[in-house]
């Protein structure tokens, strides 16, 4: 996965720490890796009704 830099305000990464060290994260990077996720799920849950499981789709020769 290509890494992407984004700035942050000292604002938005004081709230990022406070996230860190409610859910125990190791880094910022893995707050907004979480948060992310966090994010796809309710979209899938609101756009499908249900909590579904995001999976990878290996591609399949067999066809």
């Amino acid at each position: 996965m290509p890494d992407i830099d984004i700035a942050f305000s000292d604002a938005e990464l004081e709230f990022l720490e406070q996230i860190r060290e409610q859910h125990g994260l190791p880094s910022i990077e893995e707050v907004a890796l979480w948060l992310l996720k966090t994010e796809v799920r309710e979209g899938v849950k609101r756009a499908t009704g249900s909590k579904r499981i995001i999976r990878a789709v290996e591609e399949v020769s067999d066809l």
